[in-house]
């Protein structure tokens, strides 16, 4: 099973659109418990000094992606993952 590390609320706030690596930015995402999430990938190519900490970042096994109960149900994490662009 793939794992992620877990992050805060406000630590997705930080990190989102943040660049971990030359031309490459961190994307949060929930998980299927409402956890927000980044990528081992994202942990693992992470270079800029600034975000070093994320290394030191508890990991999870992935469960799935969040599915809302209402609204916008698209899945960014599996678009990631796929290539897929809107």
């Amino acid at each position: 099973m793939e794992q992620v590390a877990i992050i805060t609320q406000q630590e997705a706030d930080l990190l989102r659109g943040q660049e971990y690596a030359p031309a490459s930015y961190y994307n949060p995402v929930q998980d299927c418990l409402a956890n927000w999430i980044i990528t081992i990938q994202e942990i693992q190519q992470t270079t800029n000094p600034e975000y070093l900490w994320v290394k030191d970042l508890p990991l999870i096994d992935w469960c799935g992606p969040y599915i809302p109960v209402s609204g916008d149900t698209e899945n960014y994490f599996t678009q990631f993952f796929s290539g897929e662009t809107n």
